[in-house]
């Protein structure tokens, strides 16, 4: 039987095998979409453990951990972090078919030497053997280890970007730039929580923000703010498209309802183009360069990923919009109530 994560691990053909292994193997990451903080770049943090490294503010590890029934507690509550790992390790076996699965025996056996399945039952052992080796492995550490050339972090409109100058300024090899993801400026649904971002928002462009063409000015500002730290890249979650029909002055008019404690009049329906607010964000429109914008629902139990390429002075906005429904993860959230297999491999 074949060794799982053997050298060709999914590489199912010999071109396949060709183009990686002559042309690929060797190249450097370009990372345009993660979740890093860059406050922990900046510092070249060192992990306590393999929780605090692989776990803590993984959304999407907690995802297959809640899919799998395990209490709050041992995914971001107050559990230890040996407890919490322990119910990592006796999830894994069930995100079989998902690419947590792959990216969790990847991830062990680079740059850990673990090429044990991770279950339950070798969960304490496999902790341990890899919390031996965390002392050299730094944040930049693991970075110049996988040959990341640049990434992108998720940046919101108010954030200083200053660990982003910072890392530029200690002359860190790889590239760390900022990515504008402006959901908040779309979130009407809690009026409350709204306007406290446009009070945030404003102070972040020295903008006092009273109407919808305030905050637009706003964004452009954090958008241009955004471009001189490096950043090339926006970045869209977006779950539901909603839009009607409307006009200018009606959309000042809802606009200064949310901002006045009342929620948003407009008439929602789903619909196969961009809502209005995101039509206008920097970024996005036409004058920008907006070119086209394509989105998924999740149907299935695969993620469904909104992606938009558009070329605008050099930016490539992006979307990501996973809805919110248990269907986002590809993992078999039925498996422990049927007859099922697991995996055979060898080790």
């Amino acid at each position: 039987m074949k060794q799982f994560l053997s050298d060709d691990f999914l590489l199912q053909t010999e071109t396949a095998k060709r183009l990686y292994f002559e042309y690929a193997k060797d190249m450097p990451v370009i990372d345009y979409h993660n979740h890093l903080p860059p406050d922990e770049i900046a510092a070249d943090r060192r992990f306590e453990n393999l929780t605090a490294a692989w776990l803590r503010g993984d959304h999407y590890k907690w995802r297959a951990l809640r899919a799998n029934g395990v209490p709050e507690k041992l995914i971001t509550g107050d559990a230890g972090d040996l407890d919490k790992f322990k119910a990592w390790a006796a999830t894994v076996p069930y995100t079989m078919r998902n690419p947590l699965y792959h990216w969790t025996h990847m991830e062990l056996k680079n740059p850990f030497g673990v090429t044990e399945l991770l279950s339950e039952k070798n969960a304490e052992s496999v902790y341990n053997a890899c919390n031996a080796q965390l002392p050299k492995w730094s944040a930049k550490a693991l970075l110049t280890h996988f040959k990341v050339e640049s990434l992108c972090t998720t940046d919101d409109p108010v954030d200083s970007l200053e660990h982003h100058i910072a890392i530029k300024q200690q002359g860190f090899t790889t590239k760390v730039l900022p990515t504008f993801r402006p959901d908040k400026s779309l979130a009407i649904d809690d009026p409350a929580t709204f306007r406290a971002y446009m009070e945030k928002l404003g102070e972040a462009a020295g903008i006092t923000i009273n109407t919808f063409d305030d905050m637009l000015a706003a964004l452009k500002k954090r958008h241009d703010y955004f471009h001189e730290q490096g950043g090339r890249l926006s970045d869209h979650g977006i779950s539901f498209f909603y839009a009607a029909p409307f006009t200018a002055v009606e959309l000042a008019s809802n606009f200064k309802k949310v901002m006045g404690e009342k929620r948003s009049a407009l008439k929602r329906q789903t619909c196969t183009a961009p809502p209005p607010c995101i039509s206008s964000v920097p970024g996005t429109t036409k004058e920008a360069g907006y070119n086209s914008f394509t989105w998924g629902r999740c149907a299935t139990t695969t993620p469904a990923y909104c992606i938009l390429l558009v070329r605008m002075r050099g930016w490539i906005p992006s979307a990501t919009g996973i809805p919110h429904n248990p269907c986002r993860l590809s993992l078999i959230v039925w498996i422990r109530k049927i007859s099922w297999r697991k995996p055979s491999y060898t080790t």
